[in-house]
């Protein structure tokens, strides 16, 4: 069995080492061991992932897409950690995306389908059936998705670039609100650029601190 290194490990997979230690922290990428100061993950399991196929995102179901940051337990009422652990279970993994996102709750159709990414990697699939208004920020209500949604996006790569991104998931509709556009908005962002119609790509900190905005 040959382990690689992370900087080996994020070029099989063309993306960052910061996003291959995302990855490895979450379980994505299996067991770790340590040589020294390095993490070293098995490149069996690093090119199963990278050989994984990408999300066709003109059939996709709507959805709306969050990028989740490094793990961190917190100590809120309602949840134990943000980030992703394959390991949770699953009122965890629940927990961890509930939110809270700032977003506006007009933006958000609902229900709707949550599908939670660590990298490129999809690693969640929910279905947001309600969502409670906290502040500036949005806390959804989620159920297991459904099986066209886990079909779309279970086991599947959605790649997207850094900062401000548009991705059209699914079908478009008359209604431009409606169509799957996912963006999303550097933090620093004015709010003339924070305003487009659409489903926001949301990103949480090791804080639970969502940084986008529709």
């Amino acid at each position: 069995m040959t382990q690689v290194s992370l900087g080996v490990a994020a070029e099989v997979l063309n993306i960052s080492r910061t996003s291959a230690s995302q990855l490895t922290e979450a379980g994505v990428l299996g067991a770790v061991s340590m040589r020294g100061n390095r993490r070293l993950v098995d490149l069996d399991v690093v090119q199963a992932v990278a050989e994984r196929p990408p999300v066709a995102t003109v059939t996709a179901p709507r959805a709306l897409v969050v990028r989740l940051g490094l793990t961190a337990a917190v100590a809120d009422s309602w949840r134990h950690y943000v980030g992703w652990c394959e390991d949770w279970p699953r009122e965890d993994k629940e927990n961890a995306i509930r939110g809270d996102w700032r977003i506006r709750a007009k933006s958000v159709l609902l229900p709707c389908h949550i599908v939670a990414l660590v990298g490129p990697v999809v690693v969640g699939v929910f279905e947001a059936v309600a969502a409670e208004q906290v502040g500036d920020r949005l806390r959804f209500t989620v159920q297991p998705a459904s099986s066209e949604a886990n079909r779309a996006f279970t086991g599947k790569l959605l790649r997207l670039p850094q900062g401000p991104v548009i991705k059209r998931l699914g079908q478009t509709s008359d209604s431009p609100r409606r169509d799957a556009v996912n963006i999303s908005v550097d933090p620093d962002a004015s709010p003339q650029d924070r305003d487009i119609a659409g489903t926001s790509v949301l990103s949480s900190g090791r804080e639970g601190v969502t940084t986008l905005h529709t």
